[in-house]
């Protein structure tokens, strides 16, 4: 009668088990159980069977308990403060405050990068086309000193997207680095040159002016979209006064 299967692989195991060196802590057998080789052993388990090259199930299972007791808060805030600590300003890189909204360390800053950002722009707007007339337009041109004024008109108007009740003009002139913006909102009624009626721009020097439109709530619709050349000047109109920004400020 064969020995039952379990009883069959057991001989593989015992030799294993033997095979390890003296100074393992294997677990040698002991008396009380069976074998069918005429010996007694236990059988080896998986706590019998660790060796130094050989991590063991329970240890595993008790170091990934004593991980998952361990609590994990106290990491992520000591994270978030490092990157609050971090945080500098973008101008002087001096350390920030505790308010997370903070973005410049002080009123100077901001005004700097204010003052970046505008030089930026100016130096793009500088590049924006010349607006072209139509080639039908050389037939109802007048012939005179009106004439530009009237081709000035033609491209603003016909230009003009929709809902644009008005419009702004703006140049940089002399050593000023950013562009100044008319009419003033500060000087003027409306912050804009009306569409309809035409109201011809009032402006300082003459020289290419960017054109931006503007709504009924004198918000801009988009950015500047093109130059026009402006012969005609205002001597009531200071360089000084023109605002800083297309957007007007109101209030």
């Amino acid at each position: 009668m064969s020995a039952p299967r379990h009883h069959r692989l057991a001989p593989k195991r015992c030799l294993r088990l033997y095979a390890h060196p003296p100074h393992s802590h294997i677990k040698l057998p002991r008396a009380g159980a069976a074998s069918f080789n005429g010996s007694t052993h236990r059988r080896p388990t998986h706590r019998s069977i660790c060796t130094p090259t050989h991590r063991c199930i329970g240890a595993q299972t008790h170091r990934q308990r004593n991980s998952n007791e361990c609590p994990t808060t106290i990491s992520s805030s000591r994270t978030y403060a490092e990157n609050m600590d971090e945080r500098s300003c973008p101008i002087c890189k001096k350390a920030l405050g505790d308010d997370p909204r903070s973005k410049f360390c002080s009123r100077k800053c901001r005004w700097r990068n204010f003052w970046k950002r505008s030089v930026g722009a100016a130096a793009v707007i500088e590049t924006l086309p010349l607006a072209a007339l139509p080639a039908d337009a050389e037939e109802i041109l007048p012939v005179g000193p009106e004439r530009s004024l009237v081709a000035m008109q033609l491209a603003i108007v016909g230009r003009a997207p929709a809902g644009a009740r008005g419009y702004r003009v703006g140049i940089r002139h002399g050593l000023s680095q950013i562009q100044r913006w008319f009419p003033a909102a500060r000087h003027s009624e409306l912050p804009m040159f009306l569409l309809d009626p035409f109201e011809c721009p009032a402006v300082p020097v003459r020289g290419l002016y960017a054109v931006v439109y503007l709504d009924g709530r004198f918000m801009p619709i988009g950015g500047p979209r093109f130059t026009v050349a402006i012969d005609q000047t205002d001597q009531r109109v200071l360089y000084s006064q023109g605002d800083r920004t297309y957007r007007p400020r109101i209030g």
